[in-house]
């Protein structure tokens, strides 16, 4: 995993878009590097998913975001629908 990489970020989303989508990215980060809280991701990803309701962006954001990190927001974002604890690590 490339540690220095930058975000995938569109230059036509509006601020809450990238504010939204970045917070995404974090959590993500969290969730492989530390620990995630499960309600907090719960949280941003129902903003997230109104601000990209469309599963093909999604899915493109994911892909992006898994092409230069390593890290899937689809995986998260199933293990904390699954979880049983506040919070979840992804191996």
């Amino acid at each position: 995993m490339d540690t220095n990489y930058s975000y995938p970020l569109d230059p036509e989303w509006n601020q809450e878009q990238l504010l939204a989508a970045m917070a995404i990215f974090n959590l993500t980060e969290d969730a492989y590097e530390t620990k995630l809280n499960v309600a907090d991701f719960q949280k941003a990803w129902q903003h997230y998913q109104t601000l990209f309701p469309a599963k093909m962006d999604q899915r493109q954001i994911d892909r992006e975001f898994k092409r230069v990190s390593g890290y899937s927001i689809y995986a998260v974002q199933k293990a904390v629908s699954q979880a049983k604890g506040a919070t979840i690590k992804m191996k």
